[in-house]
């Protein structure tokens, strides 16, 4: 009987973990696609954005330091529209992949990288795509730059990446996939699997339960999201005037170990330990437990303080989780 208890016991510790990682998988090619617009050249009613330009371009570099420290090779698409200039040779700037180059962040440059990356990549190599940038109200479709050569948009839908794209784009590259959105109501992009429905589209308990009991089996999947917030607003760093990101972004920097004096060029500056490293891996869950603990806004409203702003970042995976990096 001492023997069943154990063995009991032994499976509900199991089962009951928080965690369940995918098998170990070969660690092959890093793709990095690294999008960041301030809406500058937009001569329209979009706000302009302070903080999208630094976050793209640390995320990209900071990525691209840890992908050598982890000793996989890698490729590098940093997407930018940073400026007021609308002209067309900005607008139609695209120099492929490389160490370096920017790229205009329009929306069918970004889809022709995502097929230039689905036609190299094999099912051993991660890609990382973030955006930093605007989310629509509710709906939370990414807003790409215009391609307007007199900078007038009379409306931003050729603009809008929607969720349903991204995934389905992202989902036809072979290997492991995450994506990372600082973006407002970007939590619209987690996406539901077998096993889950999404708590920002599906509001009702009595689905969630029906789907718990059902009889679904969790799946391994190879396509991750983790974003800024869920339903709601995302924000900048408040304390930064000079150097601004993203509140999620920063704290996602932090996790990577990254550290960037302001006024310091960003290629001569080499990642720390990573926080956010557990034994010698760094997965998804260990970057989104690093931001919900550590980030400058709280991940709820308070009652207490009904003014106050808050930002909660949401990841998809339920209890699976996915190995980015080891070292």
């Amino acid at each position: 009987m001492r023997k069943l208890i154990l063995l009991m016991l032994g499976l509900i510790l199991i089962l009951s973990s928080c965690e369940l990682y995918m098998d170990e998988p070969e660690m092959g090619d890093v793709y990095v696609i690294s999008i960041g617009i301030d809406y500058k050249n937009n001569q329209s009613d979009t706000d302009d954005l302070n903080g999208t330009i630094p976050d793209a371009k640390e995320l990209f570099h900071t990525i691209m330091k840890i992908s050598e420290r982890a000793e996989q090779p890698w490729k590098g698409y940093l997407l930018l529209q940073e400026g007021d200039s609308h002209d067309p040779i900005t607008l139609n700037s695209y120099e492929g992949e490389g160490v370096g180059k920017v790229n205009y962040a329009s929306r069918d440059h970004l889809f022709d990288t995502l097929i230039a990356i689905s036609n190299q990549a094999t099912k051993h190599d991660l890609t990382i795509l973030t955006y930093s940038g605007h989310g629509v109200d509710k709906t939370g479709e990414m807003v790409l730059a215009h391609t307007e050569t007199d900078g007038q948009v009379s409306s931003i839908n050729p603009m809008l990446v929607a969720p349903e794209d991204l995934l389905e784009a992202m989902a036809a590259i072979p290997g492991r996939k995450l994506i990372i959105l600082d973006s407002c109501f970007s939590g619209v992009f987690v996406p539901e699997s077998e096993s889950s429905l999404s708590t920002v589209l599906v509001n009702g308990i009595d689905d969630w339960y029906a789907k718990f009991w059902e009889g679904s089996g969790y799946n391994l999947p190879d396509l991750y999201v983790l974003t800024a917030s869920a339903l709601a607003d995302s924000y900048e760093d408040p304390d930064s005037t000079d150097h601004s990101h993203g509140v999620f972004t920063i704290t996602l920097l932090e996790a990577l170990g990254w550290n960037h004096p302001h006024g310091v060029d960003i290629s001569t500056i080499e990642p720390g330990t990573p926080p956010a490293l557990r034994g010698s891996v760094i997965t998804v869950d260990s970057l989104y437990t690093f931001i919900k603990k550590n980030q400058n806004l709280p991940i709820r409203w308070n009652i207490l303080k009904p003014s106050q702003e808050y930002q909660h970042p949401l990841v998809s995976g339920g209890a699976m989780d996915m190995v980015l990096f080891r070292f």
